[in-house]
């Protein structure tokens, strides 16, 4: 724990490169640059308010088809239990990718997960 009673996050640079490791949640990944002060808050705020995708409902008004909340479901379990950040969606023509990724992202979103306000879709 540091000196405020919270992880902090790791930064670590050969100089050219740079790393950002939060060890409570990702393994390391590379980034541009350095976070600024109210990014870094934003993140450790995250680590708290963010709820569990698994109890999140899926939005019935974007996917209906159970293979669609199927695909939601499986990428949330990866998302939260193994630690990535990225997912490859793929589904043949015409059974509904676009609605799927919007309802994820809306899963996303409720779930405080990612950064932008929630959206309507009423």
């Amino acid at each position: 724990m540091g000196v405020y009673g919270q992880r902090p996050v790791i930064f670590y640079s050969n100089g050219y490169e740079h790393w950002i490791w939060d060890d409570t949640r990702y393994p390391p990944r590379q980034i541009g640059g350095f976070y600024k002060r109210d990014e870094l808050e934003l993140l450790i705020q995250r680590r708290a308010s963010r709820r569990s995708l698994g109890a999140e409902a899926i939005n019935r008004k974007i996917v209906e088809r159970p293979y669609q909340h199927r695909a939601i479901r499986s990428i949330a379990k990866h998302f939260e239990e193994d630690g990535e950040r990225k997912a490859l969606l793929v589904m043949a023509t015409g059974s509904g990718k676009t609605r799927t990724v919007i309802a994820l992202v809306d899963l996303l979103m409720r779930a405080g997960w990612v950064k932008r306000r929630t959206i309507s879709f009423d």
